[in-house]
Parts: structure tokens; C-alpha cells; sequence
């Protein structure tokens, strides 16, 4: 057989393609693709994945309506260009969650928080007043407070020793003498913005330095989350006292946004993968109702859809527990873009999914129990085994999600697979967080509608 040189489109092929020219011919054979449902359900295996920021934000239509849509592109999930513009968009311009409010009520306690590549330290000063600045010393650009959350009289740059007032203030700057040009009162901590919305605390790392004075901001920035206090009953910005439990983060090996996804499917995975928990729930009874930038999952305890005569008695122990824990019903609420709220009970669960590279993110979460119920069961020593027994069940719903979201993570790897489609009636919440998302990634692309 003669042998001649490769053409330029050849060459190519065999760079992308394993299996060179002869696997390369048969994928770009037309008879390859018949047997696909949808000429968008697989990556077309005969081009390259799309390279540019504009040819992934395009690939994605949020135009259209749940029925007619397609999921996210796996690009998305696995593009470092896409983590990058988030970074520089989804979590720089949005309110996040810093804290709970039970971690900085009383004056000097504060707590830091990274939002995206920001590190940001919370606090309320002597006069009661709540302060945001990035916790970053102007000095030599070290981080000034290392601990999560604690209590201070003000905040010393472990580097040089420049320290700060809990307003941010600069009250001591060391080995100045002889500098040119210096203003204290130009040097404090640089300000973010900061507000209070029920019991949690929300953070937007906007910069603003001591001489300009606080963030501009809209008189009620949070006012889109009111659409939650009515769909939750007012249980969920409830402020009755909670006493903080624990806190436990999730390593896991998947992009940020599959996490959230899983959150976000109306229930639809939890009778396929959480077995234990679908057995004290009444799936039938399960309702989502999307709003802008934020939704809300809810469904009632099993034993409170049963009839009269079938509720459990004081000897069905584990249906007992069942209602004990998780109440009349459960609330699930998503805040745009990576806070989840669980409200079940007695109990506040607050997760947050936080990106720690475009494969793999960190799932953070706190629990907060009732402070009446904590003290009742204190008092009757039932406290330690219902707190086991509580984290050790939610422990075992997190494991699940962790292995289901990391096999996803592997799926979404494959060059079989591009876009999935979304089940209209459970998972338009999950279409609505995409669609946010996608606004505010198009920013940096002016790839408008």
C-alpha cells in the first residue's frame, strides 16, 4: 500500500481524536449519528469542544420555555474558562450567605468567609453595628483573621502587626516612621456590603475603601427573597433563639453547580437514592415553587398525610423519631446562586456550595437546633442521642448525594454526553438557577438574550 502524507484536516483528527484517522472516520460517518434521539443529546464527536467563553455562554438557550429547553451543556460544568467568569461574576456581584446571626450577635464576635476567591471577615462592633470588610491587611496583602469565627477586641495582621479597629478602622500601623504620603484614615480594612435577612447574614464583595464611604445599595437589596416568607409560612426568617450545633464540609469531587443541581430537582432523586429518608416522607405531597433567584422545596412527614387511625403510636418508635425530626413538613430552600436551607422540625440544616476547582467543590454545613427544644431535651438528657441520631441521618443523605454527584461529575466527562433535558414538573427550579446563572456569565461575553 502506498503511503502519502497526512492532510492538514488529518493531522488534526489524530492530535484529538485516540484511535487516529481510523476512529476519526468512523465517528464523522453519518450512519455513526442515526441512532441518536436528538442531534443535541451527544457532543458531536466529529469537532472539538468548544473553546471560547462566547461559544459555551451560546451553547446554553435560556429563552426558552422548561418544556422546549435543554439542560446546561457539559462545557459548563467542566470548562475552566466557565469557573473563571464565575468567579469573576456569579461571585463577586451577588449576595451570599456569610453566617448565621447567632455567630455575630453579640458585640466583638465576628466570622470569615470566602465568597469565590474574596475573603471577607463579618463583625459587630462595641456600639452593635455590623461591619463587612475583606479580611485582607492593606499593608502586605496577608489575611488579618484566620480563625472561622470567634470573638475580638479588634484584628492584628499576624504578618506585620498592622492592626484593625472592628469597624475596619486602622488603629495601628507599625515601622511607618519616616513614610510619605500615609493616611490612617485611608488605610482601614476595605468595605463590603452587608445585611441582615432573618437569622443569616448576607455578604457582596463590592470594595469600597474607608474614604469612600459604604457600598451604594438599593434600600431593600434583598427584597427578592420575600416570595420565601410566604411559601415557607414565615418559618424560615423566624428568629426565635437557635443554638449552633455543629459544623461538618463535604469534600467532593464535582463542579459546584452539580451539587446544587441534585438539591434542585424537585424531589426527584429521593425515592431512587435515599431510601431511608423516602420511607418517612410523603413523596405524593412534595410541591417546588421557583421564583427569581430563589426556590422553594417542600414536603410533608409521611406519618402527618396518614389517616387518623394509622398515625403512629408510642410504640412505632422510628416513625416517632421520623416526626420528632423532621416535623409537619420540610423546607427546602435554595437562595441563588450556592445557599440551601433545610427547615424540618426543630432543626435549621444551612448548606453552601462553594467551588474549590472546576472538578471539585466544598459542601459546607451548619446546623442549628431550636434553643426551647434543645433546652427541654437537655433537661431530660435525651439531648446527646436526638443530636447523634439527627447528624448521623443527615450524614447518610450527604454520603449519597457525594456519590451520586461525583458519578455525574464522571458522566458529564464522557464525549457521549452534551445536554440532558429537564422533567418540567419537578425540576423548573433547577431551570431557573440556569438560567440566572447563564445571565450573569453573558455579562462578560455581551451575548445579550
Amino acid at each position: 500500500m502506498l503511503s502519502r502524507s497526512l492532510l492538514p484536516f488529518e493531522r488534526r483528527a489524530t492530535r484529538e481524536f485516540p484511535g487516529g484517522i481510523r476512529r476519526w472516520n468512523v465517528l464523522r460517518n453519518p450512519r455513526y449519528h442515526r441512532g441518536l434521539s436528538s442531534s443535541r443529546a451527544t457532543r458531536s464527536c466529529s469537532s472539538p469542544e468548544p473553546r471560547s467563553l462566547e461559544s459555551i455562554v451560546k451553547s446554553f438557550d435560556s429563552s426558552l420555555p422548561v418544556e422546549e429547553a435543554y439542560t446546561l451543556p457539559s462545557s459548563w460544568y467542566t470548562s475552566e474558562r466557565v469557573l473563571d467568569a464565575e468567579l469573576r461574576t456569579v461571585f463577586s456581584d451577588t449576595w451570599q450567605y456569610a453566617c448565621h446571626a447567632a455567630s455575630v450577635q453579640s458585640p466583638g464576635q465576628f466570622c470569615t468567609v470566602r465568597i469565590g476567591n474574596e475573603p471577607l471577615i463579618v463583625a459587630r462592633d462595641d456600639a452593635g453595628k455590623l461591619h463587612c470588610h475583606f479580611n485582607v491587611c492593606r499593608h502586605h496583602a496577608a489575611i488579618v483573621e484566620q480563625r472561622d469565627v470567634g470573638t475580638a477586641s479588634h484584628f492584628r495582621c499576624p504578618y506585620h502587626g498592622f492592626e484593625y479597629a472592628l469597624d475596619g478602622r486602622l488603629r495601628k500601623a507599625t515601622q511607618i516612621k519616616g513614610i510619605k504620603n500615609f493616611s490612617a484614615k485611608s488605610f482601614g480594612l476595605v468595605k463590603a456590603e452587608v445585611q441582615e435577612w432573618g437569622p443569616f447574614i448576607f455578604v457582596r464583595a463590592t470594595a469600597r475603601t474607608a474614604t469612600e464611604g459604604d457600598p451604594k445599595q438599593s434600600s431593600e437589596p434583598l427584597s427578592f427573597l420575600e416570595p420565601l416568607i410566604d411559601s415557607t409560612q414565615g418559618d424560615i426568617v423566624s428568629t426565635k433563639p437557635q443554638r449552633f450545633i455543629s459544623r461538618h464540609s463535604y469534600a467532593m469531587k464535582c463542579n459546584w453547580k452539580v451539587a446544587v443541581d441534585n438539591y434542585l430537582d424537585g424531589g426527584f432523586h429521593v425515592p431512587y437514592l435515599h431510601f431511608q429518608l423516602s420511607d418517612g416522607l410523603s413523596l405524593d405531597s412534595y410541591k417546588t415553587e421557583a421564583f427569581d433567584r430563589c426556590s422553594v422545596q417542600s414536603v410533608g412527614a409521611r406519618a402527618m398525610t396518614q389517616p387518623q387511625s394509622t398515625l403512629p403510636t408510642s410504640s412505632d418508635h422510628s416513625e416517632l423519631d421520623v416526626l420528632e425530626r423532621i416535623g409537619e413538613r420540610a423546607y427546602y430552600v435554595f437562595i441563588y446562586p450556592n445557599l440551601m436551607i433545610n427547615r424540618y422540625g426543630p432543626w435549621t440544616d444551612v448548606n453552601i456550595a462553594r467551588p474549590t476547582g472546576v472538578n471539585q467543590c466544598e459542601v459546607l454545613f451548619e446546623y442549628y437546633l431550636d434553643e426551647d427544644t434543645a433546652a427541654q431535651k437537655e433537661s431530660d438528657g435525651t439531648l446527646k442521642t436526638f443530636v447523634s441520631e439527627s447528624l448521623a441521618q443527615s450524614d447518610r443523605v450527604q454520603q449519597e448525594d457525594v456519590q451520586i454527584s461525583e458519578s455525574v461529575q464522571q458522566g458529564l466527562k464522557s464525549r457521549s454526553y452534551d445536554v440532558g433535558r429537564y422533567a418540567p414538573r419537578v425540576e423548573h427550579a433547577m431551570y431557573s438557577f440556569h438560567c440566572a446563572l447563564a445571565d450573569e456569565v453573558r455579562q462578560l461575553t455581551d451575548l445579550k438574550g
